[in-house]
């Protein structure tokens, strides 16, 4: 079979990227048909989304770091190889039992539970496919992996992918295409969409310079810097640091409204800001409140920059995010710091981030550290405690249509090492957060929780 390489973007290429893998999964109740589902997958990438058939090339000591090497479409029907399908069953056990950060959509009461979900069995099929980039070029492995797991009451539906080749705007569209075939909507006569929308006139066209080097908000990591982060990294597994284990919270809808309106209460003329704003200033708030005092702490939220300059096109494939870092917060502010202050600064950044020369600066800024290999992070110094944070809410995510007789009782994330925290909404209005946090994060976020709680009984 014929192929061709492409290469991926020095954007896609960045070293968060190369290591996550994440796993969106939907917790549904009804007949499912494992191969059905796997089957209209398979069309709509083969139609929508070719390129997600290819294989990662390591392009060693070039950049972009990787290619993709993309077959020639099959002459009809979707090629069979294009992802891995495994299937886990247990009819005698409950999904809640075998998925303890299982909470239903509409659920009353908060619930926070830490559960490291990459030790458990019913997953452990997906085990082979969560390597880095590096290694899944080598083993030629697949960009995508369907996992399903059959419980007593319920099914689950787990995509993972390989976060090198998209973000989740990107798995939206390609979501949206496979409802499409679940729910019969599709022609016989349709083609292969060949062309992969790129980043490629951007690419081309991005003049590089030193000064590029840096970029307001970011504070550049030198390698004296790396060793001090590798110490503290190591200091925080032991009792005389911040231990971290992985964990989900679940906070229900009444909580959410109390929050908006508060928030409301509080806001001047003209100020605006979402519950993404509110839910993620609450967080951050409440988590990066526990490290010591004197602490510097930073909120880092991602942002789709598709259309928010000429050069990128709303369309385009891969990873397309810039990041809103607000202003840093030293920990001991936190406690005392207004919901509605901290919600209107990160929503501030985030209009910010998208205006376009602030898109062009920072993609500059990007592409210099991919051709540089120079690390840069958000805040004044290297050592400040970050809060990075990805939204999948408005994205057709949370309750996607799997055909007739199915529903979706809850979306999941169960990215079992998490770098960044993610984010989603249910269709009942809770919200859900999935991160990787010391304990006594965990802690002081159960504790807030039950004060919420409290003050709405």
């Amino acid at each position: 079979m014929e192929e061709t390489e492409h290469k991926l973007s020095p954007w896609d290429c960045d070293w968060l990227f190369q290591t996550t893998n994440p796993i969106l999964a939907w917790a549904v109740e009804g007949e499912l048909n494992a191969d059905h589902l796997a089957g209209a997958l398979r069309e709509a990438i083969s139609v929508d989304a070719p390129w997600l058939g290819g294989r990662l090339v390591l392009r060693e000591n070039q950049n972009p770091r990787y290619s993709l090497r993309l077959p020639s479409p099959p002459p009809s029907g979707p090629a069979p190889n294009l992802f891995d399908v495994t299937v886990f069953e247990d009819p005698d056990s409950d999904l809640k039992t075998l998925i303890p950060v299982y909470v239903p959509s509409g659920h009353s009461t908060p619930v926070v539970n830490r559960c490291n979900t990459g030790r458990l069995p019913c997953l452990a099929p997906l085990g082979p496919f969560l390597v880095t980039a590096d290694e899944a070029a080598r083993q030629d492995n697949a960009l995508l992996h369907l996992h399903f797991v059959r419980a007593r009451d319920l099914w689950l539906i787990c995509l993972a992918w390989r976060h090198v080749v998209m973000d989740a705007t990107t798995l939206s569209q390609v979501v949206a295409s496979w409802e499409k075939r679940l729910g019969g909507a599709m022609s016989v006569e349709e083609k292969p969409n060949v062309a992969r929308p790129t980043l490629d006139k951007l690419a081309d066209t991005l003049v590089i310079s030193d000064e590029d080097a840096t970029f307001p908000g970011w504070t550049r990591v030198s390698p004296l810097s790396m060793v001090g982060l590798l110490a503290r990294a190591k200091l925080d597994k032991t009792r005389f640091g911040y231990p971290a284990t992985l964990g989900t919270v679940y906070i229900p809808r009444a909580v959410v409204q109390k929050w908006v309106a508060e928030v409301a209460a509080e806001l001047g003329e003209g100020e605006q800001v979402s519950r993404n704003d509110i839910v993620a200033a609450w967080f951050y708030k409440t988590a990066w409140a526990t490290f010591a005092p004197g602490t510097e702490t930073t909120l880092t939220r991602a942002v789709n920059l598709r259309g928010r300059h000429d050069r990128i096109a709303l369309d385009a494939t891969g990873n397309v995010l810039g990041l809103a870092a607000m202003p840093p917060q030293h920990s001991e502010s936190l406690p005392a710091a207004s919901l509605a202050e901290l919600a209107l600064a990160s929503r501030k950044a985030v209009l910010r981030s998208i205006e376009p020369d602030h898109v062009l600066s920072f993609m500059r800024f990007l592409a210099h550290r991919a051709r540089t290999g120079q690390l840069a992070v958000p805040g004044t110094t290297p050592f400040s405690r970050r809060c990075l944070l990805s939204s999948y809410v408005n994205l057709g995510l949370t309750a996607p249509n799997f055909g007739p007789g199915v529903e979706v009782r809850a979306a999941l994330q169960l990215t079992s090492d998490p770098i960044v925290t993610r984010v989603i909404d249910d269709r009942d209005g809770g919200w859900r957060i999935h991160s990787r946090l010391p304990h006594i994060a965990w802690d002081a976020i159960e504790k807030a929780l039950e004060d919420e709680t409290s003050q709405l009984s």
